[in-house]
């Protein structure tokens, strides 16, 4: 159901897995950034993109999605002193996450997130992702939402 992302086709956002007992911080408590390590400081994603959380850990489920309003890279120092509060995870989770990574001078993807919805019923996939993530076409998404 996921598909590969060709650049002749728009992209229209990413599959982020998130652990199971995060997830919900997201749709919860008006915690609207997220954060990640990913291989380069580059992405394809743009602000308007939709970014759907999958359960690690979990049951292979998509959860729900956000989307993108803004993006940067920055140090876990600029992350924890410009979205303390309303990053997805607790200050505790983030410097638990930090020193797991061993990334404690490589920036970080910063996304800003509008619009999060959590489904109404999860949407269950037969393959896992892995931790880079899943850009999806809107041909993919389209598929995805109308399997809900």
């Amino acid at each position: 159901m996921v598909e590969n992302f060709d650049k002749k086709e728009k992209l229209k956002g990413i599959i982020y897995p998130v652990p199971k007992n995060l997830i919900d911080n997201l749709f919860n408590n008006g915690k609207k950034v997220f954060i990640k390590y990913i291989v380069s400081n580059s992405t394809r994603l743009i602000k308007r993109n939709i970014v759907i959380f999958y359960e690690s850990y979990g049951d292979k489920r998509l959860i729900g999605e956000g989307t993108i309003d803004n993006i940067e890279f920055l140090s876990p120092n600029e992350v924890i002193v410009k979205y303390k509060d309303i990053l997805f995870i607790n200050e505790t989770q983030f410097y638990n996450y930090i020193k797991k990574s061993n990334k404690r001078n490589e920036k970080m993807l910063v996304i800003s997130l509008i619009n999060l919805i959590k489904y109404k019923k999860p949407i269950h996939l037969k393959e896992s992702i892995t931790m880079g993530g899943k850009y999806l076409t809107k041909e993919g998404y389209n598929k995805l939402i109308s399997s809900q």
